[in-house]
C-alpha cells in the first residue's frame, strides 16, 4: 500500500484580489508539513487555522495545480476532493485565507504619516492591490501570490503604495468612531463618506477602500485602483447571491443518498460522525458565519472533555440486518467481506453502476461507473481499532438508475436468498427469477439464478465424499447416543485399503421397542428413489399406530432395488422386530421389484397384501371408465365374499372379459373379504410407505448423514408432539376410531334387528344395493359381515344389537385403539446426537461414494406416474 504524502502552505493576514488573474496580497506564511493526501477535509482545515490562531477566517480558497490562474472556494468536502484526486506525493497545495476584518488601500502620503506616527491609530490595517512590476525584494512564491514583504521594508516613493503593517484587530488598533474606514457591523452602509455609489460598497460585504487624492486622477495607480475595485465589487455580488442550501442541485434520478443531511440541529446535534464530510461537528459551509468564531472555542476544560467522551460512545458499527442500506463517515464494519456485501446490497437497492476499482484486502475504494458522477466511497482498516472503517463518502449521484447491475451477481443472491431457498430447497429457477425481479426490480439472466441456487444447495446439501468418509463415525455416534439401537453399514472392499460404499440400515430402539408393546401386526414395505448426486434407494418399513397413522420402524439405503437388497432388508427388520417365518404377520408392498421373492424366502409364513390403487393403475390401462373404476373399488373394499361376488356381477355387467381380466390378480391380495382377521387392520392399499417418503421429501435432497440426521430429527420431534395430542382427546379412543364408530352408528339406523332370545341377532341392512342379512354374536363378538373382526370396531349391524340389549358399543372396541395402547408405542424417546463437527477422530477407514452413473437424457425429478394413479 502506498501513501502520498503532500505540504500545506497557507497565506494569511493578507488579502486575496479577485478578478481573471486573481492572487492574494500580504500578509504571511505557513508551512505544514507530512500531511497525508487522504487527510484533508473542510473541517480539518478549519481545525488549522485555529491552530495557528489565525485571526477573524472567513474563507478558504485552493490554488489546484493544473489552473493557476482560478482560485476554488471550499464549501464542501468534494472541493477538496477533487483536487486532491490531481495531487502527487511531494507535491505542495496553496491555501489562501480571507478574514472578516477588512484590508484597505490607502495612499502613499497617508501611509508615510501612519509611518511617521502621527496618525498611525487611524488606520486598522493597509495593503496594495497591485504588485510592484519592478520589485527588489521577490521571494519563492506559489503563482499567483505576491512576494511577502520583509520585517524591515525599504521607505516608499511618494508615487507609489506602500505594504502596511499586518493586519490588527479595531479593539487593537484604537480607530475613532469617526474615521472614514471604520466598518464596524452595527453602523448603516448609508454612513459611508466615498464619493462612489453607495452600491458597489454595500455589496462588498463591509469591505470599504480609500480613494486616492484628486490629484492622482487618471495616474496608474488611480486606474489600476478603479479596476480592483470593480472586480471586487462584482465577487462580492456574486457571492451574495449563492445559494446557501445546495439541497436543490440537479443530480439525475438517482439523487442523493438516503439518510443524507448537511445540517443537523436540535438534539441530533452531536451526532457528528453520521454527517458526511468529517467525523467532527458539521458547519454550514456557503456563508462564513458558518465557521467557529475564536468566541465559540473559548469553551472551558470540562465542557470539552464531556463533548469528546460524548463522541467517543457514538461509535457507528454497520448493521447487516438493516433493510436499507446509509453510509456514514465513521461507519464500523467486522471484515472487508461484509463491507464488500454492504456494496453490493447498496447498489442493487438504488439501481446504480458502482465498480471497485481498487479491492485489496486492507481498503476498497468503490466509485460510480457513470463517468460524470461524483459519488465515492472509501474505507479501509483503522490502524488504531484494526476495524474496518468507512473514511471517504460523498453522497451525490449524478446517475440514472438501471434495471442491469454487475453486483447482482450469483454471489451476492446467494447470500441474500440464503434463507429463502434453505425454507424452500424445492423452489424453481423462473420462482427464484421472478423473486428478484419483484424485490430488487432488477433483470437477472437465468444462468445467474441457477448459480446462486446451486450454490445454497451445496452448503445446505453437504459434501457427499466427506459425509460418505465419516458413514462408520455416523454409526458409532449413534449407538453411543441410542443404545440398542441397530445401525449396520455394508461396504466392498476393492483392495488397497478402499472400501467402496454398499448399504446402511438402521433400527432406532424407540422405534424397535414402540412397535413390539403397542402396533398391530401389519407392516408396509416401499422404496423411494433418492435425489441427489448418488443415485441411491431408500427402503423403508411402515406401521400403523393406533390413531391410525403412520410409524416408521426400520429404514435402509441400497444401490439398487433388487431381490437380493430386499430379502438383505427383510432379514435386518425379522432379526429387530422378532418375527420369525411371519406367522399372524401382514406384509402390505406395492409390488416392487424382487419384494415378492424376498417376502416368501424370509417371511414364509405371513400374509401378502398388495396395494390395490397399484392394481387399479396396472387394470384401468385396458378398462377405463370412472363406472369401472368406482365398481373395482367396491369390490377391493367388500368385507364377505357374498358382497364382493355382487359387487363382481354388477362389474360384469359393464363389459364383456372385464371381470376375467382383473380377476388374473389373486383377489386373496388386494380384496379386503380374503384379509386375516386377526390384524385388526382393514387397510388395501400400501399408503403409509408414500406418506412416509413424502414426508420426508426435503431430506431426500440432501447427503447421506445429513439425510439420515434429518429424518432421525424429525421422528425424535414427531414422538413428543404425538404424546402431547393424546393428551386432547376427548375419549379413551383415537379420534379416527371414533370417527368409524360414529359412521357406523349411523348406518345403523338403517337396519332392522330380531333376536333369537339369546346371544346371536339376525340384522337386516338395506344401506346397500341389495338388502343382506347378517348376523351377530354377542358372545363370540361376531358377525357376518366381517367388518367388526377386520378393523376391531363394532360394525353397524352389531351397534344395533347392542342398541337393543342397552349396551355401550364403545366398550367393544378393540385395546389397540384405546390411549393406554397409543402411549406405550411412544413410551421410548429419541435421544439426540451431535453433528459431525462434535464428532472425535476415530480410525475408522474412510468410505468411498457409490460411482455416479450417468443415466441418459435429463435429470427426472419426478417419476412418471399411470393416468389412473394421478
Amino acid at each position: 500500500m502506498s501513501f502520498k504524502i503532500i505540504t500545506l502552505r497557507w497565506y494569511h493576514d493578507g488579502v486575496l484580489v479577485p478578478g481573471n488573474f486573481a492572487r492574494y496580497v500580504g500578509g504571511s506564511q505557513t508551512l505544514t508539513l507530512d500531511v497525508d493526501v487522504d487527510l484533508p477535509s473542510l473541517i480539518e482545515l478549519m481545525n488549522y487555522t485555529r491552530i495557528y490562531d489565525f485571526q477573524n477566517v472567513a474563507e478558504l480558497y485552493i490554488c489546484p495545480m493544473d489552473r493557476t490562474d482560478k482560485l476554488v472556494n471550499i464549501l464542501t468536502n468534494k472541493d477538496i476532493l477533487d483536487i486532491s484526486n490531481e495531487l502527487e506525493d511531494g507535491d505542495t497545495l496553496d491555501i489562501d485565507v480571507t478574514h472578516a476584518a477588512p484590508l484597505c488601500v490607502v495612499d502613499i502620503n497617508e501611509a508615510s504619516k501612519g509611518v511617521g506616527g502621527s496618525n498611525s491609530g487611524a488606520f486598522k490595517s493597509t495593503t496594495v492591490l497591485e504588485e510592484e512590476e519592478d520589485s527588489e525584494s521577490e521571494s519563492e512564491s506559489a503563482p499567483g501570490h505576491e512576494p511577502i514583504p520583509s520585517p524591515s521594508p525599504s521607505p516608499p516613493s511618494p508615487s507609489e503604495p506602500a505594504l502596511a503593517p499586518a493586519p490588527l484587530r479595531e479593539q487593537e488598533s484604537g480607530v475613532d468612531s469617526e474615521s472614514d474606514f471604520d466598518n464596524s457591523e452595527g453602523e448603516d452602509d448609508n454612513e459611508n463618506d466615498s464619493d462612489f455609489d453607495n452600491s458597489d460598497s454595500d455589496e462588498s460585504d463591509g469591505v470599504d477602500l480609500h480613494i486616492p487624492d484628486g490629484k492622482d486622477y487618471g495616474s496608474d495607480v488611480y486606474e489600476e485602483f478603479v479596476e480592483c475595485r470593480d472586480e471586487l465589487s462584482k465577487y462580492m455580488r456574486k457571492r451574495s447571491e449563492r445559494p446557501k442550501d445546495r439541497g436543490d442541485i440537479n443530480i439525475g434520478d438517482a439523487g442523493v443518498d438516503i439518510d443524507f443531511n448537511e445540517l443537523r440541529t436540535g438534539s441530533k446535534q452531536d451526532r457528528y460522525t453520521v454527517l458526511v464530510g468529517t467525523d467532527e461537528p458539521y458547519f454550514g459551509s456557503s456563508d462564513a458565519e458558518s465557521f467557529p468564531s475564536d468566541a465559540e472555542d473559548e469553551f472551558d476544560e470540562e465542557h470539552k472533555e464531556k463533548m469528546a467522551a460524548k463522541r467517543r460512545k457514538k461509535a457507528l458499527i454497520f448493521d447487516l440486518t438493516v433493510k436499507k442500506i446509509t453510509w456514514e463517515l465513521g461507519l464500523i464494519f467486522e471484515s472487508v467481506e461484509q463491507f464488500r456485501f454492504a456494496v453490493s446490497k447498496y447498489a442493487n437497492q438504488k439501481g446504480v453502476q458502482i465498480e471497485k476499482y481498487i479491492n485489496e484486502p486492507g481498503r476498497v475504494r468503490v466509485r460510480c461507473m457513470h463517468p460524470k458522477c461524483p459519488w465515492i466511497l472509501a474505507a479501509s482498516k483503522d490502524g488504531r481499532s484494526n476495524n474496518f472503517k468507512v473514511k471517504r463518502y460523498c453522497p451525490v449521484h449524478k446517475c440514472y438508475k438501471t434495471n442491469k447491475n454487475k453486483l447482482c451477481n450469483s454471489r451476492y443472491l446467494a447470500k441474500h436468498y440464503r434463507d429463502k431457498i434453505v425454507c424452500q430447497p424445492n423452489m424453481k429457477v423462473w420462482e427464484l427469477k421472478k423473486l428478484i425481479k419483484d424485490e430488487l426490480d432488477m433483470y437477472v439472466g437465468r444462468s445467474t439464478v441457477h448459480r446462486a441456487r446451486a450454490k445454497i444447495l451445496k452448503e445446505i446439501i453437504g459434501d457427499v465424499h466427506a459425509e460418505f468418509k465419516r458413514l462408520y463415525d455416523y454409526r458409532d455416534i449413534l449407538l453411543q447416543t441410542n443404545p440398542s439401537t441397530t445401525c449396520v453399514v455394508k461396504v466392498e472392499d476393492q483392495g488397497e485399503g478402499k472400501f467402496v460404499f454398499n448399504s446402511f440400515y438402521v433400527c432406532l430402539y424407540a422405534m424397535k421397542k414402540g412397535w413390539s408393546e403397542g402396533y398391530r401386526r401389519i407392516i408396509g414395505h416401499g422404496g423411494c428413489f433418492l435425489k441427489g448426486i448418488c443415485k441411491v434407494q431408500l427402503l423403508v418399513a411402515v406401521s400403523k399406530d393406533g390413531n391410525n397413522q403412520m410409524f416408521p420402524i426400520a429404514w435402509a439405503i441400497v444401490e439398487v432395488e433388487n431381490s437380493f437388497t430386499w430379502t438383505w432388508f427383510l432379514k435386518c427388520v425379522t432379526h429387530d422386530l422378532e418375527l420369525q417365518d411371519g406367522r399372524d404377520l401382514t406384509i402390505m408392498s406395492d409390488m416392487q421389484k424382487g419384494l415378492l421373492k424376498a417376502v416368501l424366502e424370509v417371511l414364509s409364513e405371513s400374509e401378502h397384501g398388495w396395494c390395490a390403487r397399484h392394481i387399479l393403475a396396472n387394470w384401468s390401462k385396458d378398462w377405463r371408465g370412472l363406472e369401472r373404476r368406482n365398481n373395482f373399488w367396491s369390490c377391493a373394499r367388500a368385507s364377505c365374499v357374498a358382497e364382493l361376488n355382487f359387487h363382481l356381477d354388477s362389474l360384469n355387467m359393464l363389459r364383456n372379459g372385464i371381470c376375467e381380466s382383473l380377476l388374473r390378480y389373486n383377489k386373496e391380495t388386494w380384496c379386503r373379504a380374503y384379509f386375516n382377521c386377526d390384524m385388526k387392520c382393514d387397510i388395501i392399499d400400501n399408503n403409509i410407505c408414500k406418506t412416509f417418503n413424502a414426508w420426508i421429501l426435503a431430506a431426500r435432497h440432501k447427503t447421506i448423514i445429513t439425510m439420515l440426521e434429518e429424518i432421525r430429527v424429525k421422528m425424535m420431534e414427531r414422538i413428543g408432539k404425538l404424546r402431547e395430542f393424546a393428551d386432547t382427546w376427548i375419549y379413551d379412543i383415537s379420534p379416527i376410531s371414533m370417527k368409524v364408530y360414529h359412521d357406523n352408528m349411523a348406518q345403523s339406523m338403517r337396519c332392522t334387528i330380531k333376536w333369537n332370545g339369546e346371544y346371536v341377532y339376525e340384522v337386516e341392512d338395506t344401506s346397500l344395493r341389495v338388502v343382506l342379512k347378517h348376523c351377530v354374536n354377542m358372545q363370540a363378538q361376531t358377525c357376518t359381515c366381517r367388518s367388526w373382526m377386520l378393523k376391531g370396531i363394532p360394525c353397524a349391524h352389531a351397534i344395533t344389537a347392542m342398541h337393543f340389549k342397552n349396551l355401550n358399543p364403545i366398550n367393544y372396541i378393540s385395546h389397540w385403539y384405546h390411549k393406554s395402547t397409543y402411549l406405550k408405542a411412544y413410551s421410548t424417546f429419541i435421544q439426540p446426537v451431535s453433528n459431525m463437527q462434535m464428532w472425535t477422530t476415530s480410525t475408522n477407514p474412510p468410505i468411498e461414494p457409490p460411482p455416479i452413473k450417468k443415466m441418459p437424457g435429463r435429470p427426472k425429478k419426478k417419476r412418471r406416474r399411470e393416468e389412473r394413479r394421478n
